[in-house]
């Protein structure tokens, strides 16, 4: 090959970088690997390339662990949250094995969940986190965890965020980056979240717990066996390279401990765990007094607290983890099982209905959430616009209902409420169904 063939393919090459580059800036959103490296660079850098303290796990962790929380706490230099939405076991393991390679933490905490157990990994959350990965780890995680038809979503940012090819959407990503350019990676705010320059997603929100309908069993022979298999590599990766590991079970709202019935088995399994590798371990849901310092009003959803729930949550656990790490009594703080928990409740937690519509009449089922010592009363109110309602039925406890629609027309609108039969704090909750 003569040297001007091989100057065309170089810069053919050069070219299609390029390109490459320039469709990735214009499509690719800030909020996969580019906020994350960057802050955790910057973050590393400010204390001679070292990570004091990492946090790994799922949504819940992320949006939980407050790392300024812990630097306050434990004196620590460095804490950084490397959570994310979902965060496979796998990608944990991974992720902690670079976190280590690059940046040497003295600790790490895993917030380990029934999804740490029983969940499937499913192509996004395993992206979020292959995008955080360089090198060696980048290709192993690759290569054992993907499956064939991953690949291409994978292997091609261009292909992965195709859809986001349009005015709008570019418009709104050049945006962003140029926003996080101006601040100095300092943070990213995405609607009513913060992500701060820690890792950490603070939100706004407050208030926002839906209804849970039903009832969750754990069953314990459905474990994953490739979850218990990385989790146990996790305490092995640490134990090699002097790391010292905390198992943490974060906080969700109080109303997730009566809808899943065998909570206190999940807790004993990790407990056992924990005490079988000399580990540390803690379930941040059992911290007495939650309705008192954490109740719904700090929650984000119904499955995490909100920022100030988190600060709160994460002044709780850095006493524990400062009285832990001085080989001291942990403070009395906790109760001592689920069932102690739910002594504290006095409330309607959740409320929910299913309701279905034939031959104009509306047959409605009413279930709730609440301690077994509160009898909860129902009433079930009408409207034809949505706004003025009026009672159907009188309070009572009957759950099944069948109610003559005859009189009305389009769609039917539901105000279904749920007190204490001595007076007990309810809910309420509305339903909009075309007649």
């Amino acid at each position: 090959m003569n040297r001007k063939r091989i100057l065309q393919l170089v810069c053919l090459v050069i070219l299609l970088a390029a390109v490459r580059s320039l469709v990735l800036y214009l499509i690719e959103p800030a909020d996969y690997s580019l906020f994350f490296n960057h802050i955790l660079a910057n973050k590393a850098a400010k204390n001679n390339g070292h990570i004091d303290m990492v946090f790994l796990g799922t949504s819940r962790s992320h949006r939980t662990f407050d790392p300024a929380v812990f630097e306050e706490e434990l004196g620590l230099d460095s804490v950084f949250n490397a959570s994310s939405g979902l965060q496979p076991v796998s990608g944990s393991y991974y992720l902690l094995r670079e976190l280590i390679e690059r940046y040497h933490p003295d600790y790490a905490v895993m917030d380990v969940t029934a999804g740490t157990l029983f969940n499937q990994s499913a192509t996004l959350e395993k992206l979020i986190v292959l995008d955080r990965l360089h090198g060696r780890n980048w290709f192993e995680f690759l290569l054992r965890d993907f499956s064939p038809d991953e690949y291409l979503n994978a292997l091609s940012h261009c292909y992965r965020f195709r859809n986001n090819f349009t005015p709008e959407k570019i418009r709104e990503i050049v945006q962003e980056k140029k926003d996080l350019r101006a601040n100095g990676y300092s943070e990213r705010r995405a609607g009513e979240d913060l992500y701060t320059a820690d890792g950490f997603i603070y939100s706004y929100l407050t208030g926002v717990v839906e209804n849970g309908p039903g009832e969750n069993i754990y069953d314990f022979d459905r474990i994953v066996p490739e979850n218990l298999a990385y989790l146990e590599k996790i305490v092995d990766l640490c134990e090699e390279n002097h790391v010292r590991l905390f198992l943490v079970t974060s906080t969700w709202p109080m109303m997730q401990l009566f809808y899943n019935k065998n909570y206190q088995e999940l807790t004993d399994y990790f407990a056992a765990f924990a005490e079988s590798h000399q580990l540390s371990y803690f379930n941040l849901n059992y911290l007495k007094d939650r309705e008192t310092w954490l109740g719904d009003d700090v929650m984000f959803d119904s499955g995490h607290v909100n920022g100030e729930g988190a600060d709160r949550t994460s002044e709780k656990y850095a006493q524990v983890l400062k009285a832990v790490m001085n080989g001291e009594e942990v403070p009395d703080i906790f109760c001592r099982d689920v069932t102690e928990v739910k002594a504290e409740v006095n409330r309607i937690l959740a409320l929910h209905a299913d309701i279905i519509i034939s031959d104009l009449k509306a047959k409605i089922h009413i279930t709730s959430t609440q301690p077994d010592a509160i009898t909860p009363l129902y009433r079930i109110n009408f409207s034809e616009d949505g706004e003025t309602y009026f009672p159907m039925t009188d309070w009572s406890e009957q759950i099944d209902y069948e109610l003559d629609l005859s009189a009305y027309r389009g769609t039917a609108h539901f105000l279904i409420e749920a007190v204490g039969s001595a007076g007990e704090p309810g809910k309420t909750i509305t339903y909009h169904v075309p007649i």
